[in-house]
């Protein structure tokens, strides 16, 4: 199992991915939403891709507007690394962690076919049991 994790503070989180790793997955963790986009290009397949919202800006990107709204999300470089992910394969799981509790953000994220989970909101031992359930996965990873 091969996961990528593209978290700015991935340092301070590592928590999060170490029950992962306990149960056998491969973690390529970057910190960037550059970083991110170019691991999965080069270093995938990845089986979960897991995506922190906010990051500092490190890319000239469009505007992502919701539909029907003016509601500007360029803050969220995360949303760049799902659209680039999506645009690469349309099939991988993507998790957005976030402290964002927008509506409108959380719409956007899903209709990119991606999933939110409210980061702080989970021990890591729940969010690897998240995790576990999106990929169908209730056995140690391998």
């Amino acid at each position: 199992m091969k996961i990528l994790w593209v978290e700015d503070e991935h340092r301070k989180l590592s928590g999060l991915f170490r029950p992962l790793q306990r149960d056998g997955a491969e973690i390529v963790a970057v910190e960037c939403a550059r970083a991110g986009v170019e691991a999965f290009k080069n270093c995938g397949p990845f089986d979960l891709c897991v995506v922190d919202l906010i990051m500092p800006h490190d890319v000239e990107q469009e505007r992502i507007i919701a539909k029907g709204t003016e509601t500007d999300f360029d803050d969220f470089e995360g949303l760049y690394v799902v659209r680039e992910i999506r645009a690469m394969d349309a099939k991988v799981p993507i998790v957005v962690l976030t402290v964002v509790y927008d509506d409108q953000v959380r719409s956007l994220i899903r209709a990119m076919n991606a999933e939110v989970i409210q980061k702080g909101a989970v021990l890591p031992g729940e969010l690897c049991a998240k995790l576990k359930s999106i990929l169908g996965t209730q056995r140690p990873m391998s």
